[in-house]
Formats: structure tokens, C-alpha cells, sequence
């Protein structure tokens, strides 16, 4: 062990040097997000089973909470982008979650026709 432990400090050394350049990434990544000012949502009510549709038409924010599904809800809900939706919620999760994103338009979600999920835009 003691002939390995050059390579040990090289590691650390490695690992210093890359959280310190994902530390200053994600502070201008959250500098270049603005303070919100409105505080936006409501209730998504699937219309079709099976059939992805839009959380939202509105096209700007800084973060979206996506919150419980009702606990009557039929069966899970999945979150995601156009092309697919694999997050899954579950009608007794009573987690919320924020998803960072500049545009809400872009989360599709679907699900079982009349189940709700709850969500919150901040912009």
C-alpha cells in the first residue's frame, strides 16, 4: 500500500480539481437564473390515458414543482419531455419536487384519463 500512495494523493488531487470546476459551473449557472417574481399552477387533469400532453403552454421560468398526485388517482403518473416520460409519480408520493428548467412548455406528462397532478411554475 505504501508504493501505491503517490497514485492515492494523484486521486485527490484529480478530485479537488474537478469539484472545484463543477462548483464554479453551477454557481454561474445559478447566477444566470433570475429571482422569480410569480408564483403560478394548479391542477394538470389527464385527458387521455396513454397519451402524453403538455404540463403547460407558458414558455418561461426559472423552476417548476411538480407535486402530490391525487391519492384517488387510477394509476401512476410519468414526467418528461416530448419524446418520452419515464419519471414516475405515485398517487400516495406526497413529495414534491422542483425540476430547474427555462422552459415548462417542454414537460409532457401522462397518465390515467381523470387522474390530477398538482404543479407550481415559478417565473
Amino acid at each position: 500500500m505504501a508504493g501505491n500512495s503517490h497514485v492515492i494523493v494523484q486521486a485527490i488531487e484529480d478530485l479537488e480539481a474537478v469539484s472545484s470546476a463543477l462548483l464554479v459551473s453551477n454557481t454561474s449557472v445559478i447566477a444566470a437564473l433570475a429571482a422569480p417574481t410569480t408564483f403560478a399552477g394548479g391542477v394538470l387533469t389527464i385527458a387521455t390515458t396513454g397519451t402524453p400532453q403538455q404540463l403547460t403552454t407558458t414558455s418561461v421560468c426559472v423552476s417548476v414543482f411538480l407535486g402530490s398526485a391525487d391519492t384517488a388517482n387510477a394509476a401512476n403518473i410519468l414526467v418528461g419531455d416530448s419524446a418520452g416520460q419515464n419519471l414516475i409519480i405515485e398517487p400516495y408520493d406526497i413529495k414534491a419536487f422542483n425540476i430547474p428548467i427555462s422552459d415548462p412548455s417542454t414537460i409532457w406528462v401522462k397518465g390515467t384519463a381523470g387522474d390530477t397532478l398538482n404543479y407550481r411554475i415559478l417565473a
